[in-house]
């Protein structure tokens, strides 16, 4: 082995893991992504559909913010719910957003580097009887 290649594979491994730390890294910052993405629309279509069944906007409200603070613990009040009734083709329906933002790695404990505002919107039929 050559004077001048000494180091070089000490060199090349320590790039090699500094990749594969950082592709570490953003895979698991996508799953967290998808999980928050997931659970806001679970979060609104909870809300809209209490809401439906109990004709009563705070109902379903409250039932949206019980599932934020069961899926976000204290991050819940992060998560912000609105809830809305209106006539759409002769029915009126219910319609829930809610909408929260999440910390760039930030739940890799690294102190997030920004936020990537998240949102999920559902709509349920609003029957008066």
């Amino acid at each position: 082995m050559p004077n001048d290649e000494k180091g070089t594979i000490l060199i090349e491994l320590v790039v090699s893991c500094l990749v594969l730390l950082m592709f570490f890294y953003v895979c698991t910052e996508t799953f967290f992504l998808v999980r928050d993405k997931m659970l806001l629309e679970r979060i609104a279509r909870d809300g809209a559909r209490e809401a439906a069944l109990t004709g009563d906007t705070g109902t379903g409200r409250e039932k949206a913010h019980d599932r934020a603070r069961q899926f976000f613990g204290k991050r819940a009040s992060e998560v912000t719910v609105e809830l809305e009734r209106k006539e759409r083709n002769g029915a009126e329906v219910v319609i829930c957003t809610v909408g929260y933002g999440h910390p760039v790695f930030g739940n890799l404990g690294l102190g997030g580097i920004g936020e990537v505002r998240l949102g999920a919107r559902a709509v349920f039929s609003w029957k008066d009887t």
